[in-house]
Parts: C-alpha cells; structure tokens; sequence
C-alpha cells in the first residue's frame, strides 16, 4: 500500500485549502470518497460507514481480503482500475437474518433484510477479474428467522419471509473493446501490405499483452503470428525489390568493382521485381502463407549486412543458376497473385480470428460479470416452530424488488456512443474528475516533455470517461442526452443523496478543459496557448491595465473563498462567494470573447494562417512538379536505392510537418492528433476552410523507410498529397534533417551539388505551408473549445445566484465548484502574464524562461501573480531604459536614412530562385525566393547584438520594369516570416522568438540604371515602411518592439505591381537600416 493510502475506517473528511484531493463526506443518507491520490483506495474486512450508502470514486481501489462484508449496505465503486489483492475476494451485501422467535409471547421470525446493491464501474478491467472464483458479489435477501418451538399448549411461532434480494451490476470497459474500436473505424481498404503494415504498427503490439481462454488465446497467437508472417514477408520483398533493383542497374554500392551482370540476369531480375510489385500492390493477400514464406531469398531490407551480403553472394554465383533462381521465384510469385475469387486468404482468416479472440475476451469478462460473479437470489423464508398444537406458519421466500434489474454486466465503449449514457449509476463524479483534471494541468505546467505524457494520459483518461459529452452542442445529440438514464442518475445524485450540484455544467467544464488542454499539449502549445517561443511584439503597457485589474479582482475574490473555506456554514460568507463567483463568470466570459477575437479576427491568428496556406500551396504544387522533373536524370539511383520513384519520393516530402518535442512524435500522441483534429466542426456556423482541416496523422523518425512506411497508412485517396488537408506526418526538426541528408546522399556526387539546394528550396515551402496548416488546425480545435467554454459560462450565469444559495454550503461540490472559478481566474490572470512576459522577453531581448512560471505549479494566487506582476514592469522599464539611453550603433549614419544600410548579397542560389517564374491561382506571373538570414551574412554584424530595424529594402540589379509617368517604380513585395533570432548585448546569447509574420513594401526609382550596388541607397527610395517600432521618445499603450533581421525573409516581385518586368538579374541585394548594441 502506497503512503499516501487514505485509512479504511471512514471518518469524514472535508476538502481544505491544504489537501482537497481526498475527500470523504456524508450526504443525505450517503457517504461519498473522493480521491485522485496514486494510492487509490484500499477496501478491506474493516471497511465501514454508517450510512445506508457510500459510493467510492478513485482512480485506482485495491480490494484486499478475502470477505468485505456489509450486510444489506449499498457500495458503488467507481474507477479506472480494480485490483484484487487477495487470491479470492467477496463482496456480501447480503441482507441480514430476521431475528428468530425468543419465547412465548415473542414467537414468530422476524423478516429478513433486504440484500444490499454492488455497483462496479471499472474502466480498464483486467483480465484476472474473470479468473473463475476470484472476484464474487453476494446480494441476497436475508432468510427468515425461524418460529419458537413452544413447550406449552400454544401454536409454534411463524417463521419470518425472507428478505428481497438487492442487486450487482457491473459497467466495464477493457483493452480488447479498445482495439475492437479501434480496427472497425480503419479504413481496411488498399494494397494488401500496407494494411499489414498498419496492423504491425497499431493493432499487433496492444494484442499481445491480452489473454482470453485456452483455445482462443491459441487462437489470437496464431492470428498475430500469420498477420506478422505476413508483414514481415512484405518488408522482405521490398528488400529484394532493391537489391533487385541494383542488380538491374548494375551499381553496387557496398562493393563497386563488382562484375554487371549478363543481359539474362538483368531480364530476369525485372521480371521478378515486377512480379513481385504486382504482389504487393494487390487489393487481396496471397492466399496461403506457407506458399508466401516458401519464396526464396527474403531480405530484411532494415539489415544492412545481411543485404550486402545477399547481394554479394547473387552476384558472384554462376549466371545460369541465379537466371533459374529468378525465373523459378517469379513464376511462384505470379502464381500467388493470381488469388482465387472467393477464397479467403490466410490474412483475412487471420484478422477474423484476431476479431473473434478479442470478442472473446470481451464476452469472456461480460459472462463471468454476469453469471460466476453474482449472486442475487431471494431470502428463504423461516422454519416454523414446533408445537405440540399445530406448528407455526413456515415463512414465505422474498420476492425481488419491482422494477429493478438485479443482475447486469454492461460493456462500454468509452466512445460517446449511445450505448454508454444508457446507464442510470453516476459514473463520473464531477468533484473527482475535478481532481484529476488538476493533477493533469500539474503535469502540464511544469513545462517539462519527461512529463507530458503524464499528463497526455490523464487529459485523454478524462476525454474517454467524458466522451458522451462530446457532441452536446448539436441539438439532437443533446436531447438524446438530456433525456437519458444517465442524466437523471445526475439529477438523482444532487437532488436525492445532496452530493452534488450542477453536475452537468461541471462534467461540462471539465471535459471542455481537458480536452483543450490536451490539443494544446499535443500541437506543442503551453497552458495557455502559446508556441514555446512565441512573442507578442506590444510593450507591457498594452497589458499593464488589463494585468492589475485581473489580480485586484481576484484578490477580492480569493478572500471570499478563504473566508467561506474557513467557516464552511457560514451561509453569509456563502453568499458572499457567490456574488464574487457571479463577477468571476463574467470575466471568464469575457476572457473567452477576447480569445475568441484574437483567433477570428480579421487579422487574427486564424487569418493569418489561412493567408499563408492560400498563399503557399500554389507554390508548393509548383516547387514539386518543378523539383520531380529535375530529379528524373537520377530516377534510377532514387529507385534502386528506396523502390520509389523520384516523384514517389518528393510527394512523401511535401507531407512533412515538424514537431515542438520528441514527444508530439509518439504514436499515442499521433493517435490522439487524430481523433481531436480530424473531426473539427465548425461551431459558430463561420466560412471555416473545411480542406485545410487535416485528413490524417502519422508520425515518422529519420530515415526515409520510416516515411514511407507512413505514408503506406494513408486513408485519403481523394485528394492530392500536398493539399493542406492531406495526410501530415509529425517529424522532429532533426529527424526531417537526417531524412532529407539520406536523400541527398543517394544522389551520385557529380549530380549531388547541384540538386541539393533544389531540395533545400522546397523543404523550406513545405515547412512554411504545413506549419500554417497545423496551426490553423490547432487554433480552430482552439476556437471551438473557447465556443464550448462560452456557452458553459452563459449557463452557469444562469445557475448562480438563488439555485446555488439554496445548497448546503457544506457540501464538498460546493467548495470544487468555487475552486474552479477560482482556479478559473487565477488561469485568466496568469494568461495575461504570460503574454505580458512573453512581450518584455522580445523587447529585452531574454530567454522567456526567465519570466515564466516555474513549478511546483500550477496556479498561482494573487499575491504571487501580483509580485509576477511588479517582476515583469520591472523588467520591462529597463528594457525599455535601455533603448532611450543605450549607445547604438546606427545604419546609415543620417537620421533620414538616405545613406546605405547594411548591405546582405543575396546567394548564387537565392537568385537561382528569384529568376524562376511561378503563377498565382489568378494567372499572375511572379518571381519568389526565401533568404535565411544570419550574422555570418555581413562581416557589419560583427559584434554587434540586439540588432532592430527601421527599413528593410531589396535591390534588384539588371531587372527592369517600363516607365510609368516618365519614371520606372521597382516594387518588390518583402516578409519577414514570423521566427528570429535576436543576440543579447548583456549575455551574447542567441533567443529565439516567433511572432505573427509582417509583411513590407520597398519601391524604388530605377529610372536612372542602377548597375552596382553603390548606387542603391535611400535617396532613391519612394516612400517610407511605417513599421511602427519603438525606437525611443513617450511610449504608449501602442508601442511595438522592432523586428530584427536574422530570419527568414520572402522576397517576391510581380507582374501586375511591375508592368513590363524583365527579370534579367545580375545581382540581388538586402538592406537593413537600423541599429544595434556592442556585445
């Protein structure tokens, strides 16, 4: 037993300020334990209460001796996991025995008691609950007491009728219902080897830890052992496709002094590998695996050596006997191809048992829940007592109770389906939810990936507890669920037992948070939002007013719950906390609006994203045609070396999205990506960009195999692969690095050089579209959580006030409901912080860890946040000190700007790109190249940090453009991308920030031919970029910090804003004016 295991004897226990998550408290005739502890609860022969009932919600409850016995009691136990710690455990409830009779004028039995009722509610039922004999709940009626027998002349005493029985009823889920969920929603569709794979990666593994009975556990194993026979056979002959591949092409590269085979080898080394494509691109598996694994030679195309060595024993065999060798294999193959109509293969009987075996556990467990567990039978009625006159009157049995179902085994599919609100026992208690959804925000607060899945598991624990609440929005859905069993189980649970008290709008609000919380843990966002580095360019000032009035507030606030917290029956104190919990809501409410603008605004975070994605996709679509056209000259070295064709392979590229963490890559996070993200529905009836929602989620590490073992789980055929809502595969910035460096190395040298900034130049486009696709797919799973959280706060407006005064302010919900507006404002208030940090963290520059919230965490009261507060001004004046007084090195030197910045050639590269023409989606020529810039680009950079700038120009040297009023206007179209890195004048060290893109215009006179870079300087500048960066003077509430340059910046020149351009350049140049410090 863990040590933080609450005792078994019950005594009351109140929530406190201290301690709030173990709870035990008496309602209306009920005890109730709450906890999300680690050490669950422990039940055992001493375990008791008082009252008629006691439900127990936990995590985890640990049933330890062999009799738990509560004669005619009620116990509902309520959790994830139950565990039997004793080799067989009785649960009796069993209604005590009538009394018999004691003399003569007290001669009858007296009835039975009524048998108790057992709920069992257990998320992740183990297997060992359905050992026979281990687990057994008895709910009988109590018998009858017997009559006196009488010594005198008078009739025996009447045995007393039995009592009724009560009831045992058994809600459960297990790991085989999960997979069964799990492989009916799979598309089984398309080739054969790619549902293998899709098995091998997400079914296979979760079954072999399940057990089921003898013969269909025999069963599963042979099923797993054929469908990886299988997998594996198709990873082999994939190897040998390659090896093949190599020997038709003649190139070795492990050994190149290597003899070329004969023309008769090359013939029938493509015949085999022909064969073997139509194999594995078939719809229908082969179908008999004895036949499969009887093709010789396999090869583990993962084994270097073992390939090598393959290839080095098939090219130094006699050329007769590897011509027999192959033609022998193909007709064997090709014969195996030809699948019989009708006849099912070895891999579909294989999924078929694998399906049977895991129905089998389920019904396994569902039929010892139903027919070995319980026992519910009627109490017998009395004996009568003997008389030397007629005996007594024999006692009639119990008869059950009318309406009540005794017995029941339900599964569920922890899935929101219809099924699982058909239930009348409340099996989600929203103070313990409540507990739990805390200890997964702890987790996720720390900021720490060690410790995400930590929190991952609970948020998605909560998800699937809760899911039933998934679809409340609609209409239907929330009429099918406001009339269910389940909902009045609630009602009876407030109104009956007085435990609770608006429990929908609780369960409500918790699954809405958790299940944000979760998108944003999954898409690499803080609590609160935000993208590790991202920085809000306005000063503190914009957030000072909005900062002091949140902490004053809660201040008043937090002192009404202290107050109330102190003196629980205090109804004036009560009273007071809800007049302050009213003002609370409405800040909530508020807050969820201005959310709700920054995200659909017009310039919000979703627009933004969406013009990036419009903007980027045509150029994405151009960049691969143009890139797969140029890879032809080395189609058979990509092929003979990954099986793909050069095309194959720049489409799987163009799937590439990069993820924050390690973590964001695991296929549990992958998974759940899936299920949050792809079924995104448009809550407030906007124009949302359905095709920008992403179809599918997988996740890939760093070599090219394992993409393209991705993309082989691809569901969406419909649409092209590098549409915004195509299939996305989550990679880390250094696994898409190494990948893409495996590419490169398969292109022979003398081609090498020249395709590799080809590659580069697309990979940057990839980048820069499906990041802006996976945020706008995170920030409208966002928008429609902060919708969801809207309407709960309309609601819970209306559910303040007299209905909430008329509870018992004792009751524990009562204080879990507090806490969570409390907890509510206190997030709100450290939001704005953290925006506010996040600003001075740019404006400094500093790291933004310096201002975050550092553990043990979460939430912050307001003292702490109001010293968070006077930190975070501090920090911000001194920045802002520094700008007025600091000594800057300023470019050029005249305040007018009319001199020369400094000045970054553009690369031989860069140019390349900048010459190339593409074409809009309005038939548009225009010219495009993205420049990463960094210190090295300008020796002027030398020492130099906190670089800010007030222009950005971009020469183009041997361009031309016709006159316009006499004059030639160059107007290129400049924008900084969003991420930067900015050195510190104080530390020296690189911080890395990202903010929201800004876009820039330079025109210049070129009526006078500019034909060297000395030439071009402000002089010749029409007009000048209001960037509205703070460079010293009053500041405001409108301030904004300068952006640097060391980022990526797009350059793009157009026909319809340059009429008769000629894009015959010679030179490219950009120039940054501004300032910077000494380091």
């Amino acid at each position: 037993m863990s040590e933080e295991t609450p005792p078994s004897a019950l005594s009351v226990k109140l929530p406190t300020t201290t301690e709030d998550d173990y709870v035990c408290y008496n309602g209306r005739s009920s005890t109730i334990i709450l906890t999300s502890k680690d050490g669950g609860v422990t039940i055992d022969s001493k375990f008791a209460f008082s009252q008629p009932t006691c439900f127990v919600y936990a995590e985890t409850v640990y049933l330890t001796d062999e009799l738990i016995s509560l004669p005619g009691k009620t116990l509902g136990i309520f959790c994830n996991t139950l565990t039997l710690q004793s080799s067989t455990v009785c649960i009796d409830v069993t209604g005590a025995k009538g009394r018999s009779g004691i003399s003569e004028k007290d001669a009858d039995g007296r009835k039975g008691g009524t048998g108790g009722d057992v709920y069992l509610y257990v998320e992740n039922a183990g297997s060992e609950l359905a050992d026979a004999g281990r687990l057994k709940i008895k709910a009988n009626g109590g018998d009858g007491g017997q009559g006196y027998d009488q010594v005198s002349a008078v009739a025996g005493g009447n045995g007393g009728d039995g009592g009724a029985p009560g009831s045992a009823r058994i809600f459960f889920s297990h790991a085989a219902m999960q997979l069964l969920v799990q492989i009916h929603r799979q598309q089984m569709t398309g080739p054969w080897s790619d549902l293998a794979q899709k098995c091998a990666k997400t079914i296979i593994p979760n079954c072999k830890t399940l057990k089921a009975t003898k013969a269909k556990e025999d069963a599963v194993r042979l099923a797993l052992k054929v469908m990886e026979q299988y997998q594996v056979f198709a990873d082999a002959a994939a190897g040998l496709q390659i090896v093949l591949g190599r020997i038709i092409a003649g190139w070795n590269p492990e050994d190149p002094t290597a003899p070329v085979p004969k023309p008769a080898t090359i013939t029938t080394a493509k015949k085999l590998r022909s064969s073997l494509k139509n194999l594995l691109t078939a719809a229908k598996a082969p179908t008999h695996l004895k036949e499969l694994v009887a093709i010789d030679p396999p090869v583990d195309k993962k084994s270097k050596t073992e390939e090598s060595e393959l290839l080095k024993s098939l090219r130094y065999q006699a050329e007769k006997d590897l011509v027999q060798k192959y033609a022998t294999a193909s007709e064997k193959i090709d014969l195996l191809a030809a699948t019989k109509e009708g006849e099912m293969s070895d891999w579909e009987t294989a999924l078929e048992s694998l399906i049977d075996g895991l129905t089998d556990i389920v019904l396994q467990l569902q039929s010892t829940f139903k027919y070995q567990v319980p026992e519910v039978v009627v109490g017998r009625g009395g004996i009568s007592g003997k008389s030397s006159l007629p005996d007594g009157t024999h006692g009639k049995d119990g008869t059950p109770k009318p309406d009540v179902e005794q017995i029941e085994a339900k599964v569920l599919g922890l899935d929101g389906r219809p099924s699982d609100i058909d239930v009348d026992r409340v099996l989600a208690f929203p103070d313990q939810c409540q507990m739990i959804l805390e200890k997964a925000d702890s987790y996720f607060f720390t900021n720490n990936p060690d410790r995400y899945v930590d929190a991952a598991i609970y948020y998605n624990r909560l998800a699937k507890r809760l899911a039933f609440l998934g679809k409340i929005d609609s209409d239907a859905e929330q009429q099918r669920i406001l009339t269910s069993r389940l909902v009045k189980a609630y009602s009876y649970m407030q109104d009956i037992y007085g435990l609770t008290s608006a429990p929908w709008t609780q369960l409500q609000t918790i699954y809405n948070r958790a299940t944000m919380n979760l998108t944003r843990l999954l898409s690499g966002k803080d609590m609160f939002g935000s993208l590790q580095n991202f920085a809000p360019r306005m000063s503190y000032l914009f957030y000072e007013a909005s900062v002091t009035a949140s902490i004053t507030n809660l201040a008043i606030f937090e002192k009404a719950c202290t107050d109330f917290f102190g003196a629980m029956k205090d109804q004036s104190q009560f009273a007071t906390a809800i007049k302050q919990a009213q003002a609370t809501n409405k800040a909530g409410l508020d807050a969820a609006d201005n959310q709700i603008t920054m995200l659909n605004s017009p310039n919000g975070y979703l627009r933004s994203n969406m013009l990036t994605i419009a903007e980027k996709t045509p150029a994405l679509k151009a960049a691969r045609k143009s890139l797969a056209k140029k890879l032809e000259d080395v189609e058979w070295t990509v092929k003979n070396n990954f099986k793909l064709s050069t095309e194959q392979m720049v489409e799987m590229l163009s799937s590439i999205a990069m993820a924050p963490h390690e973590f964001n890559t695991a296929v549990q996070v992958v998974g759940a990506l899936n299920k949050a993200w792809t079924t995104i529905e448009d809550e407030q009836g906007n124009a949302v960009k359905k095709e920008y929602v992403v179809s599918q989620f997988e996740s890939c590490g760093d070599t090219l195999d394992s993409l393209e073992e991705a993309h082989k789980t691809n569901d969406d055929g419909q649409i092209e692969v590098d549409d915004p809502g195509a299939m996305k595969v989550i990679a880390t910035a250094d696994s898409i690095k190494k990948l893409l460096q495996q590419f490169k190395d398969s292109i022979p040298k003398d081609k090498r050089d020249l395709l590799s900034s080809e590659l580069d130049s697309y990979i940057n486009i990839i980048e820069e579209r499906n990041t802006a696709v996976l945020n706008y797919n995170s920030g409208l799973q966002q928008l429609v959580e902060l919708i969801k959280n809207r309407k709960i706060y309309e609601r819970h407006a209306q559910e303040i006030g007299d209905q909430m005064l008329a509870l018992d302010p004792e009751l524990p919900s009562i204080y879990y409901w507090l806490k969570r507006m409390r907890s509510s404002r206190r997030l709100e208030t450290m939001r704005l912080l953290n925006y506010a940090g996040r600003a001075v963290a740019f404006w400094g520059p500093s790291d933004f860890s310096s201002f975050s919230f550092n553990g043990p965490g979460p939430l912050r009261d307001s003292t702490a946040l109001g010293s968070q507060h006077e930190s975070l001004l501090s920090s911000f004046n001194q920045s802002v000190e520094l700008i007025q007084n600091a000594v800057w090195y300023q470019w050029p030197e005249d305040d007018q700007q009319h001199g020369q910045g400094i000045i970054v050639p553009l690369s031989d590269d860069d140019v390349k790109n900048l010459k190339k023409p593409q074409t809009d989606e309005h038939g548009h020529t225009f010219y495009e190249a993205i420049v990463d810039v960094r210190p090295e680009a300008s020796s002027s950079f030398d020492q130099t940090a906190n670089i800010r700038l007030s222009q950005v120009r971009v020469w183009i040297i041997g361009a031309q453009v016709d006159p316009v009023a006499k004059r030639k206007i160059m107007t290129v179209d400049i924008q900084h991308l969003g991420e930067e890195s900015i050195w510190s004048s104080t530390t020296g060290r690189e911080v890395v920030f990202s903010h929201v893109p800004i876009r820039l215009r330079c025109r210049y006179d070129m009526t006078t031919e500019i034909t060297d870079v000395t030439q071009c300087n402000g002089t010749i500048v029409v007009g000048r970029q209001d960037m509205k960066s703070y460079f010293g003077g009053p500041l405001d509430e409108s301030s904004v910090a300068p952006i640097g340059p060391f980022a990526k910046w797009r350059i793009t020149v157009r026909t319809d804003s340059n009429p008769g351009l000629k894009m015959d350049l010679k030179e490219v140049y950009l120039e940054f004016c501004g300032r910077g410090l000494p380091v």
